[in-house]
C-alpha cells in the first residue's frame, strides 16, 4: 500500500492551526495594557496626592519651621510664622537655588527649593517675618 497523502489546506483554513494561539496573544496583550493602565492611574494618583504635601507656594504665603525638614505652611497670622514667600523661582537645579535663585528678592534671607525629579525643581525665596 502506498502512503496516504493529505490534500494541501484549503486557501481559507490557511490560519485555522493559528488562530487559537493568535487568539490567546491578543488576550494576553489586551491584559498586559489593561493592567499598565491601573498602574499607570495609581501611579499618578499617588504623584497627586503627594502634591499635597509639597512646599509648593505663591508669593505671601507663610511659613514656620527653621530647616528644609520642618518648614510647615501656616496661616499668616499663626503664632510660629516665621518665613513668608517673597518670590518663586520655577524650573531651578539645586546648585541655582543655592546660588543665586533668590538675587531678584534682595530681602530673601533663605530659600527653599523642592524637585519631583532630583534635577530640576522650583525654589522659595523666603524673607524673615517677626513678630511683633
Amino acid at each position: 500500500m502506498a502512503d496516504e497523502v493529505t490534500p494541501p489546506e484549503p486557501a481559507g483554513d490557511r490560519w485555522a492551526r493559528w488562530r487559537r494561539p493568535l487568539r490567546a496573544i491578543g488576550w494576553g496583550a489586551l491584559a498586559v495594557m489593561v493592567v499598565a493602565a491601573v498602574l499607570a492611574g495609581v501611579h499618578i494618583a499617588m504623584n497627586n496626592r503627594a502634591d499635597e504635601t509639597s512646599l509648593r507656594a505663591k508669593p505671601g504665603d507663610c511659613f514656620s519651621g527653621e530647616s528644609d525638614r520642618d518648614l510647615r505652611r501656616v496661616p499668616c497670622d499663626d503664632p510660629a510664622v516665621r518665613w513668608m514667600v517673597l518670590g518663586v523661582v520655577q524650573r531651578s537645579s539645586e546648585h541655582a537655588a543655592k546660588q543665586q535663585a533668590c538675587a531678584a528678592w534682595p530681602n530673601a534671607e533663605a530659600s527653599y527649593w523642592e524637585s519631583r525629579n532630583g534635577t530640576d525643581g522650583f525654589v522659595l525665596c523666603l524673607g524673615s517675618v517677626i513678630a511683633g
